[in-house]
């Protein structure tokens, strides 16, 4: 969807380049022009993104589209279905007009044009393509090649089920010598369509995820997702709805676990990183 895809690129251009979150406190920026929030500010002398100095200049620009994000989204939110009832107007009109028609030959020219314009927009929807995002892997297809191409390719990384339940929740152990590394998995629900897991977990313990789906159904089931990191009784979670990967879209962070917290988890020879999917209930959905 179109409106989605503007707010998720707005979103990318606003998180912080450090934490990779939204920023909900000022925004300071390095001599460059690079922006992070004040919270990573405190913790780092140098820009990380261009070794720069930082500098005691705000981003106005960034602090406002922050408040006003939702605002915005809203407001596309109306447009597109104020364009949509326009249009679904205009087709009740249409086939009024058809309906109280004496030729037939009418009816059926209408009829015929209404599935010609359904059949492009199948055709446009099949032609997407997307991203495979397992390790280095370039494979770019539509949805079918890339269910394929995973089956063939990535074995190691592929799993698949009839329902949720089938999947999730998967659990990993996770060797401390073996930092830092990349962990990428993929798992095919039955007449859902794929979910994508990927994170990388540095040598000082810093985390950093992606978790998104690419539906084969033309309205994708809402899905939330819990992702935790333990050792022994000690448990951080992070938790949230599982993003639409946009079409030709590479691969972009959802959300970061700093070293601080990760600290005590990579003091021993090993931890646990847990992964459960499940479909969105109304209460979470709100």
């Amino acid at each position: 969807m179109e409106e989605a895809k503007w707010y998720y690129i707005l979103e990318e251009l606003l998180q912080c380049s450090v934490c990779l979150e939204i920023p909900k406190t000022l925004i300071v920026q390095c001599i460059i022009g690079h922006h992070i929030c004040t919270f990573c500010r405190k913790t780092l002398n140098i820009c990380p993104m261009c070794k720069q100095e930082f500098v005691q200049t705000r981003n106005f620009v960034a602090e406002d589209l922050v408040i006003k994000l939702n605002d915005i989204k809203l407001s596309i939110e109306q447009e597109i279905e104020t364009v949509k009832q326009t249009f679904d107007k205009t087709k009740n009109t249409v086939y009024a007009s058809v309906q109280t028609d004496f030729e037939a030959v009418k009816h059926c020219t209408v009829y015929h044009r209404c599935t010609q314009t359904e059949d492009i927009v199948q055709r446009t929807y099949a032609k997407h393509t997307y991203w495979c995002s397992i390790g280095i892997c370039k494979f770019k297809g539509t949805y079918n090649n890339l269910e394929t191409h995973l089956r063939q390719c990535h074995t190691d990384n592929f799993s698949e089920g009839h329902q949720l339940s089938q999947i999730f929740p998967i659990r990993s152990t996770i060797m401390t010598a073996t930092l830092p590394n990349d962990f990428d998995f993929v798992f095919l629900v039955k007449d859902r369509g794929l979910v994508f897991l990927n994170y990388t977990i540095r040598s000082n313990g810093r985390l950093k995820c992606s978790v998104q789906q690419i539906s084969s159904l033309d309205s994708p089931v809402l899905l939330h997702y819990d992702f935790t990191v333990g050792v022994g009784t000690l448990r951080f979670q992070r938790h949230g709805v599982v993003k639409l990967r946009q079409p030709s879209q590479a691969t972009n962070y959802d959300f970061c676990i700093q070293c601080s917290v990760m600290q005590p988890m990579i003091k021993g020879n090993n931890f646990n990183c847990t992964f459960l999917v499940r479909e969105c209930t109304c209460d979470v959905a709100k």
